[in-house]
């Protein structure tokens, strides 16, 4: 079946760009210029992605973000802003109406590219992707989110924590890894997946949010550093 990305903007030129990324992801391009025109669509379709411009006429994106969240055909459904504005306080009130990550115009494809594929396999999935699981042994993992935590396991795109306290499920939160910062990772704003209690712990699922292209290649450097590490200690422990 194909997936259908619901892109709302009205400027010309970045629905051409915008467009043109998403069909040639393979997946089908459903455009509305405004949000009342985009509510009329997601009435008669389904949707696996919006795309979703802040600064739209007759209605905002955020209004958009925030009249979704009890729509049927919505829930669930990930959700990227793609906006001019860059402030910090534009990118947190994206997220707290409801936007699952946040990309700035003009746009750079290939971090679209990366985006819409990765919320996609998000929505499919959130056990679809490979995480580095993390060695206490070798590795600082403590964490600070509300309460002390441990990074279980990490990825570019997300990863698993462990935590004493319970996280809602779609909260945002703010992290502090020492792990990541020693890698000069500046990555902070997270969004909760999934948060499943075992024994006296709980194991959330977790995706960043807003994290740049030079974060997502360090913490893919890191990931792929530390494999290639286990795979040798794995192969020295069986010698």
């Amino acid at each position: 079946m194909g997936r259908y990305v619901m892109l709302l903007d009205d400027n010309p030129s970045d629905i051409l760009v915008a467009q043109s990324v998403i069909e040639s992801e393979g997946f089908v391009c459903i455009s509305a210029n405004d949000g009342y025109t985009a509510l009329e669509l997601l009435d008669n379709n389904e949707v696996h992605l919006f795309v979703i411009d802040l600064q739209m006429p007759k209605m905002s994106g955020i209004e958009f973000l925030k009249r979704i969240q009890s729509h049927s055909k919505a829930q669930g459904v990930p959700k990227l802003v793609m906006s001019a504005r860059k402030q910090e306080k534009d990118v947190k009130l994206a997220i707290t109406s409801g936007a699952s990550d946040y990309i700035t115009k003009p746009v750079n494809v290939e971090s679209l590219k990366d985006k819409i594929n990765k919320l996609i396999l998000i929505d499919d999935s959130t056990e679809d992707w490979e995480e580095l699981h993390l060695d206490p042994s070798r590795h600082n993992i403590k964490g600070q989110v509300a309460k002390p935590c441990a990074l279980k396991a990490v990825c570019e795109i997300g990863g698993t924590l462990l935590s004493k306290a319970p996280m809602d499920i779609d909260s945002t939160q703010i992290v502090e890894f020492d792990i990541l910062n020693a890698q000069g990772i500046t990555a902070r704003n997270l969004k909760v997946l999934n948060c499943e209690k075992k024994e006296n712990l709980y194991f959330v699922k977790f995706s960043f949010i807003d994290m740049s292209d030079s974060d997502r290649q360090k913490l893919r450097e890191f990931c792929c550093r530390e494999t290639q590490l286990n795979e040798e200690l794995e192969k020295k422990s069986v010698a």
